[in-house]
């Protein structure tokens, strides 16, 4: 199988997983590429504050840092600790 093809068969797996659950025999790439897109898609669909409020954003910061995307990772924490500051209450 070449890159591209199994590339888009992670990819296509992790989208199926989306519309389920992610099942326990899955690997760590395909549970975090799952965290990170369900992350990104409420980003996109709502705006970053929103998803702060509707998804579990720690377990995309894992995945994003697990991707070597730190700068998304960074974000993320800085917008989580801009919001809870607005509302007054801790991070994380």
């Amino acid at each position: 199988m070449d890159e591209q093809t199994r590339a888009t068969a992670v990819w296509n797996r992790a989208t199926d997983f989306m519309a389920g659950e992610v099942p326990s025999s899955a690997g760590a790439g395909d549970r975090y590429l799952v965290d990170a897109l369900t992350v990104d898609g409420a980003i996109q669909a709502n705006g970053v504050s929103q998803a702060l409020e509707t998804v579990d954003v720690p377990r995309g910061i894992e995945a994003f840092g697990w991707f070597d995307l730190t700068a998304v990772a960074d974000l993320l924490i800085e917008a989580e600790t801009a919001l809870a500051a607005d509302h007054g209450r801790p991070s994380g």
